[in-house]
């Protein structure tokens, strides 16, 4: 018998930080100075020589995160200008907050083209220090500019609100920091928040560790009815002392026992692998009976329950792979970059949004669409594998279970599932076309003159379409950013009789495919009121839906007709639609078979390793023919993928449950580039 170890960790202090300039700075050896660049170091503090154009640049190893929090804090010299490049990918593409001159900026380039997403003016003092503390909440990027408070940030010297940046080739990089000109510029002090970066670290619970179970996968073991879920993990721990008692103050881990920490369960013999990993949702202690230790139940869910309850809205975007688009709703969520694998997609949407419904909802959408896969990896990454990711990736199988005595890897049990319940022999697609109509106005503020007092900002928000828009509307192909006295007016009285203010306005918008966002900063000394405001915009309508369709009369002759409507929302053609539901016909207008198999990984080495490695997606080989009574008798020797994989130890005993689809419905596709001419039959386009 083969027994595993395993440890259960939870990242208790999510926030944990260390300071990049005591610990990095010192030697500048984590740092990548660029060619040319002159920096010195004394004391924590970073100079610069004469000259322009030194920086210098952290890769993933040393920065990982932006925190709430995070700041650098530099010496202005008149004349200079210090930038703090929070995603540099190369010279001709990144993001940074800039103060040069007068102005505090928010600047992105993308392939070499340069755009000012928000200038506020700001006035520095030759030889003072300052601090840049921004925040990036997804694709939302705002900051301030702080005067310097012994070694601490102190009043705003300047504010840029939130701006919208969804550049997927910005998303991720490194971090960097310039200094140009200004001899005598300087970067960071003796002040252990000088600049934050996460450094996570894990804490192990294993020696309270009495059971764990987890799975991940779908609902269901179909490739095209199952749906993907969050996985879950219950793990039940002794709470000896009431460590995990969330209002017990006498617990070492008191005020840090909250929703949304991370939590992971490894096996550290005889493979070192991560099983599961996602976010602690709930904790329930129980207190003891007589002669039993009190225990407790730590239960957390994956990745997609954290994004679940994430409302995914973007912007409208033309011509786009769903992998971009998948990428888009996991910015827009706040999933990070280095959390997520994402295959490029089969389809190349014409139009295509997220207008605020669940980011879940969003990401299965695109699912449906293209007979993919959104899921979760063991160690915690978001996934989204294409319609091609079995055909090509998935082409052998990892190991053979089987009910042949002699079989190295004999299973417990096998049940065979309902054959018929996917059988379908009509597919139908709608296909919704759109007609961009010409600038208009799209929304009014209507019934009110809201007030803006000195120095505050107002948002509000214009939505399309209206109650009063066509009833084809659908959402907005680009908004205008409101102009003044042609789109909003400003006055000391609500009436618009007194002094007009308009132009002590300062207008930022963020934009999105059903809604802009206006903000009206009010830059005047006395209360203004807003007596007319618009937005303008070129609206979208929908045209009426295509059907197209396509069915077996064979198949409804065996089976009776049974209709499966295709769900996606933005096939950009006819065309590509009847290829999918084609391909969704030619693979489910027969019966296929899904399965449920259960085996004791402790019976062998090799089904312990099994148990550890493989993973959701993965094709094996199952075997289920043997015709004596202690055969299974399903005349089944098939591949089947893994669609969901469930896990119980109580750590002597380890038992895995696999939910299995059929391959068979994959295969005989010939892919253009891919397959030998001759050996497949079919084209999978």
């Amino acid at each position: 018998m083969t027994v595993a170890t395993y440890a259960l960790e939870v990242m208790w202090d999510p926030a944990a930080t260390t300071s990049a300039f005591d610990d990095q700075f010192t030697s500048l050896a984590n740092w990548t100075l660029e060619a040319g660049s002159t920096f010195t170091v004394a004391s924590n503090l970073v100079s610069n020589a004469a000259g322009s154009g030194n920086r210098m640049s952290a890769g993933d190893a040393s920065w990982t995160d932006i925190l709430t929090g995070t700041r650098i804090r530099f010496k202005w010299v008149t004349g200079g200008a210090f930038a703090w490049f929070l995603r540099y990918v190369d010279s001709s593409n990144f993001v940074f907050f800039h103060l040069s001159g007068t102005n505090f900026s928010l600047v992105k380039e993308i392939g070499g083209v340069q755009t000012g997403l928000s200038t506020p003016a700001v006035t520095p003092v030759n030889g003072n220090f300052y601090w840049i503390q921004p925040v990036v909440s997804g694709t939302q990027w705002s900051a301030t500019l702080n005067n310097d408070s012994a070694g601490a940030p102190g009043s705003i010297a300047a504010t840029i609100t939130a701006q919208t940046i969804t550049d997927s080739v910005v998303q991720a990089g490194k971090m960097a920091v310039q200094m140009d000109g200004g001899t005598g510029m300087q970067m960071g002090g003796n002040f252990a928040d000088v600049l934050l970066v996460k450094t996570p670290t894990w804490t192990d619970e294993s020696a309270n560790l009495k059971t764990a179970s987890w799975r991940r996968g779908r609902d269901y073991a179909s490739q095209l009815t199952g749906r993907s879920t969050a996985g879950v993990l219950e793990a039940r721990l002794n709470n000896v002392g009431g460590r995990y008692a969330p209002l017990n103050t006498a617990s070492p881990l008191y005020g840090f026992l909250l929703p949304g920490r991370k939590v992971r369960i490894r096996s550290t013999s005889p493979v070192a692998a991560t099983l599961w990993q996602g976010f602690l949702e709930e904790i329930r202690p129980s207190p003891n009976s007589r002669g039993q230790l009190p225990s407790v139940t730590l239960r957390a869910s994956g990745p997609l329950r954290y994004i679940a309850d994430k409302k995914a809205s973007t912007a409208i975007y033309t011509s786009l792979l769903t992998g971009v688009a998948v990428g888009y709703i996991l910015d827009d969520a706040a999933w990070p970059v280095g959390e997520r694998l994402i295959d490029a997609g089969q389809i190349t949407m014409t139009r295509w949004k997220a207008d605020g419904k669940s980011a879940l909802s969003h990401l299965q959408e695109i699912e449906e669409m293209e007979f993919g896969y959104i899921g979760e990896s063991k160690d915690g990454k978001i996934i989204w594998e294409d319609g091609h990711h079995r055909i090509t990736q998935s082409t052998t199988s990892a190991a053979t279970f089987s009910d042949t005595l002699a079989a190295a890897l004999p299973y417990e049990n096998i049940e065979e599932l309902d054959p018929w319940r996917d059988v379908y022999n009509i597919f139908s697609a709608d296909v919704t076309l759109f007609t961009v109509q010409s600038l208009a106005v799209l929304w009014s503020l209507v019934g009110e003159q809201p007030s803006i007092n000195a120095g505050e900002t107002k948002d509000f928000w214009a939505i399309y379409p209206t109650p009063s828009s066509a009833s084809q509307g659908d959402h907005v192909d680009a908004w205008t950013t409101p102009v003044v006295t042609t789109d909003f007016l400003a006055n000391t009285q609500a009436d618009g009789l007194g002094t007009n203010k308009s132009s002590a306005i300062v207008v930022s918008t963020s934009k999105f495919a059903n809604a802009m966002k206006i903000s009206l900063q009010n830059t005047d000394a006395g209360v203004v009121f807003i007596t007319f405001l618009r937005a303008r915009g070129t609206g979208v309508w929908r045209n009426d839906p295509i059907r197209v369709v396509s069915e077996d009369a064979a198949s409804q002759l065996k089976f009776g007709k049974r209709t499966f409507p295709l769900p996606g929302k933005f096939y950009p053609s006819t065309a590509v639609a009847k290829t999918y539901v084609d391909a969704g016909l030619q693979r489910f207008k027969d019966q296929t078979a899904i399965l449920s198999l259960r085996f004791n990984a402790n019976q062998s080495a090799a089904h312990m390793t099994q148990a550890l490695t493989r993973t959701v997606g993965e094709r094996i080989t199952v075997v289920a023919n043997g015709t004596s009574a202690a055969g299974a008798q399903l005349g089944i020797s098939a591949d089947f993928f893994i669609e969901t994989e469930k896990h119980e130890t109580d750590l002597s005993q380890h038992s895995v449950t696999y939910a299995l689809s059929d391959a068979r419905t994959q295969a005989g596709y010939w892919i253009l580039g891919t397959s030998q001419l001759g050996i497949d039959t079919k084209l999978f386009v």
